[in-house]
């Protein structure tokens, strides 16, 4: 069962990954930008009608480039409930 997720105007998450869980999305509305990787080296830009999946352990953080609209999400996980670890902020300059 998919689930909405909806990323306010200017937001952006922390860095973290999903453990065990594989994720995706799909882009109802709006825009955002995913970085990840064990450095944040990689990043794209999703937008309405695009698919994204994230891997299991993939350090990852969504940030929405708007100062005035939302994005919103369908996310399906590959467990029953959603699972987050949260990184510390300084995770991708502290890495290697």
């Amino acid at each position: 069962m998919g689930r909405h997720i909806c990323g306010r105007a200017s937001a952006k998450t922390g860095i973290h990954h999903h453990d065990e869980q594989d994720t995706v999305v799909y882009v109802l509305e709006g825009e955002a930008c995913v970085r990840w990787g064990n450095l944040g080296e990689y990043s794209a830009t999703v937008g309405v009608g695009d698919f994204l999946h994230v891997p299991s352990w993939l350090p990852h953080q969504e940030l929405n480039p708007s100062n005035e609209h939302p994005f919103w999400w369908v996310v399906v996980r590959s467990t029953p409930e959603p699972i987050v670890v949260n990184l510390p902020d300084d995770f991708w300059t502290r890495a290697y």
